[in-house]
């Protein structure tokens, strides 16, 4: 889930930098052959903490004079 939506959760082997991709109703994680759980999980939180480093600063420039 993100942003209130709901994906099916894709794993994709091939070779490059791991990335994720948001397609239509899919979420793609993009992984080199091989790769375990654990850097799977890492890079979906990493992904996570950089969508909120991108939706933060505008949300606080907004509220921050509302609320003082």
């Amino acid at each position: 889930m993100f942003g209130g939506k709901r994906y099916l959760f894709r794993v994709i082997e091939c070779d490059g930098a791991p990335s994720i991709d948001l397609k239509h109703d899919e979420m793609l994680l993009r992984l080199r052959p091989g790769a375990d759980n654990k850097k799977a999980q890492a890079v979906v939180e990493e992904w996570y903490r950089e969508q909120i480093r991108q939706a933060a600063p505008p949300l606080v420039a907004k509220w921050e004079p509302v609320m003082g």
